[in-house]
């Protein structure tokens, strides 16, 4: 049996952002299913940089809250950049992933996570 039923928490927002902007990107539950939970985000970076080499600035929220109880809950998250004399263009994914939920229940059931999203910083 497949559970058809699930709910998805999709990313939209930012494709490109200039560097020493800020990113936004909106995390959005499809519909609603039985218990809340908890999602994470964090960045990674194409190669060769690094989050440490100072392009990529403060998420925030880390980590967000759904209720389960709406269709249609959105969650707003900025990301931000740091200013830098690139002559080249590099990108970073946004990447989610569940941290758990708020109820006695095991989330897997209820909801899948969307693919990423993939800013490309520019000078």
């Amino acid at each position: 049996l497949v559970n058809d039923d699930k709910g998805v928490v999709s990313i939209t927002g930012d494709t490109t952002v200039t560097f020493g902007s800020t990113a936004t990107v909106y995390l959005t539950l499809d519909k609603e299913v039985p218990t809340g939970f908890d999602v994470s985000v964090s960045t990674s970076v194409s190669s060769p940089y690094t989050a440490g080499s100072n392009n990529i600035g403060t998420i925030s929220p880390s980590t967000v809250s759904f209720t389960g109880s709406d269709e249609g809950e959105a969650k707003t998250i900025t990301i931000g950049t740091v200013d830098r004399n690139e002559n080249s263009n590099e990108t970073f994914a946004v990447e989610i992933s569940l941290s758990g939920c708020t109820g006695s229940c095991d989330w897997a059931d209820y909801v899948d996570m969307g693919s990423g999203r993939v800013i490309t910083l520019q000078p």
